[in-house]
């Protein structure tokens, strides 16, 4: 069995304080080595120098924040193996960022202000269970992007600006009708309008309009929320139902591997743990159950049939 003696872990937090305390308490737990980072750039070359076997990263940091990190393991895109250890510090402002963590495939959750017994316990526990990774695509479909501002700069993004980006990346544009040129040399004048028939077209009830067609989404399915508590900014991507299957309720110690989640599963905080959706996965459950005196025991979900 893996021992944490013989684990190298690097602590991600861009708080001298909090990283500083993590690492101290790791050292007395018996970690094999610590090494630290200030923020995720930093993080992305210890990858490439050492050969890390474990991570705590905090959620907020500038530059690269902790989901973003968490994503570019996951996918591939740093030195390390997919499946690397990938703790998360959470605390009261980003718990409702918790469900994207999760359908990352994140290891296990710190609560600050940590403790020593609860570090070593989640540490000792996150190294026996070591998991396949999903596809990349899988991971490329969790949508971090309104996290951004939030985890950069402890401000969330207006809505405005949100709306903005939700339009440029989902619509596409409608084609705009141009006049036809006047031909070289020749000026056109503007058309002439019958003054008595504009008054009288003007009081003319106007004609029914077809609907518009349907925007097509150039975002996969799962980034779009539908519910409450998924519209807060960065909440967990609601993939579309499933389909319109019976469903049924199941304890969560007995959901089946890849049994398709009927009902969102909303902790007590209203924050979205797991969406509607998605596969269910036996990791999903040791995170809810970690979770549970933050957001209250998750006894059943539902699931199709």
């Amino acid at each position: 069995m893996t021992t944490f003696q013989q684990q190298k872990v690097l602590v991600v937090d861009d708080e001298p304080f909090s990283q500083g305390l993590v690492a101290q308490m790791l050292r007395r737990a018996g970690a094999g080595e610590v090494l630290v980072a200030a923020n995720g750039y930093e993080a992305l070359d210890m990858l490439e120098r050492h050969a890390i076997t474990a991570m705590i990263i905090d959620f907020r940091m500038p530059g690269i924040h902790g989901l973003e990190l968490l994503k570019r393991i996951r996918t591939g895109k740093t030195a390390a193996p997919r499946n690397l250890i990938c703790v998360m510090l959470t605390g009261h402002a980003v718990r409702h960022l918790v469900g994207l963590a999760i359908v990352l495939d994140v290891d296990t959750f710190l609560a600050k202000p940590v403790s020593l017994e609860t570090l070593a316990k989640h540490m000792n526990r996150s190294l026996q269970y070591r998991f396949e990774p999903l596809p990349v695509e899988d991971y490329e479909a969790v949508d971090v992007r309104h996290a951004d501002a939030f985890l950069r700069t402890g401000v969330p993004q207006p809505a405005a600006e949100k709306a903005k980006d939700d339009e440029d990346d989902i619509y596409i544009d409608e084609p705009k009708v141009v006049a036809p040129a006047a031909p070289a040399g020749e000026t056109r004048a503007p058309p002439k309008v019958d003054k008595p028939a504009a008054k009288a077209d003007a009081k003319a009830p106007a004609p029914a309009r077809s609907a518009p067609a349907k925007p097509v989404s150039s975002k996969p399915a799962s980034s779009k929320p539908t519910s409450k508590s998924a519209a807060k900014p960065g909440a967990a991507p609601a993939p579309a139902a499933a389909s319109n299957r019976p469903s049924k309720p199941v304890s969560l110690s007995d959901v089946p591997e890849g049994a398709v989640i009927a009902k969102n599963i909303i902790g007590k905080t209203g924050t979205l743990l797991v969406a509607a959706g998605t596969p269910f996965r036996a990791r999903y459950a040791r995170r809810l159950q970690e979770l549970s005196d933050v957001e209250g025991e998750i006894k059943e979900v539902w699931i199709h049939e």
